[in-house]
């Protein structure tokens, strides 16, 4: 997949929500409030030239708890995301509400300068359309397709300029077990390119029930965030790379730490190239 389509795939799984008409689309009580998130980092990069048999070290990198994000509150609605880069805020999400407490657009700067911003469309409670902006130009857009109340299907439309609308060759499905996404596929032509599956605990997920967060998550992170228990396992498969999460957690009800480790393994004709990752996110919480 070349840059420009993994570019729009990740915006594609950007700012997507559902939220079910009987359900309180800003806060509900219920719902821990995320205040601040630190991570820790561990990076190990090794080569082989005898298909994996050894491997020599090539890179590694390391850091703990600094400062990733901080969340600012307006009662039970989220206002922005502060986001941290060695100790400065770096970029700025704010969120922006329509009059029956929806979020209408989500604007990101960047050191106080907009870069983009996401508007959205409801078909009453539901997203149904979304409109991406990348420096006050229409980018690309998306429609949304659901099935049983849930998110099932994502199409993605991407503009080369405001006045030159190209045809949708992306879409994303999404398949679900209960309440949780267990895999996301995309497919360009209608021939499916990639594929993750996923696994969860039966915990509490932080991220769970609000349209407000739901729809941040999604813009940049992963499909795994809708779901209302947190993830134990990610594996993705694209093209000839093949990648690991898995996750642990510290606390019985919400995560207070969780560790995020990652394998990948690339086979190229002379070399093969491995990357061992390991996150650690600790969270913080507002008393409700």
């Amino acid at each position: 997949m070349n840059r420009v389509l993994l570019y729009i795939f990740a915006i594609c799984m950007v700012f997507v929500t559902s939220c079910k008409k009987e359900m309180v689309c800003d806060n509900p009580n219920n719902i821990k409030k995320i205040s601040e998130i630190y991570i820790s980092y561990n990076y190990h990069y090794y080569t082989s030239n005898d298909q994996g048999h050894t491997w020599t070290l090539y890179d590694s990198d390391s850091f703990e708890n600094r400062l990733f994000a901080v969340w600012h509150w307006d009662k039970d609605k989220i206002s922005s995301i502060d986001h941290y880069d060695e100790s400065q805020i770096d970029a700025t999400d704010n969120f922006y509400y329509n009059n029956e407490g929806l979020v209408s657009k989500i604007i990101n700067t960047y050191r106080g300068a907009e870069v983009g911003r996401m508007e959205y469309t409801y078909n009453k409670a539901y997203i149904s359309h979304m409109d991406y902006f990348y420096q006050n130009a229409l980018e690309s857009t998306y429609d949304l397709t659901y099935s049983d109340n849930k998110l099932s299907k994502i199409a993605c439309t991407y503009l080369n300029n405001v006045s030159a609308k190209e045809d949708v060759y992306q879409y994303v499905e999404l398949t679900w077990t209960g309440s949780n996404v267990t895999k996301s596929e995309v497919f360009y032509n209608n021939i499916s390119d990639s594929f993750t599956t996923y696994t969860y605990d039966n915990k509490n997920n932080p991220y769970f029930g609000s349209n407000a967060i739901t729809a941040y998550i999604l813009g940049w992170d992963n499909p795994y965030k809708l779901s209302q228990n947190n993830v134990l396992s990610i594996v993705s498969n694209v093209s000839d790379e093949t990648g690991t999460y898995n996750y642990s957690y510290n606390n019985d009800n919400y995560p207070i730490q969780y560790h995020e480790l990652y394998e990948s393994i690339y086979e190229d004709e002379d070399y093969w190239f491995r990357a061992n990752v390991e996150y650690i996110y600790s969270y913080n919480y507002l008393e409700n």
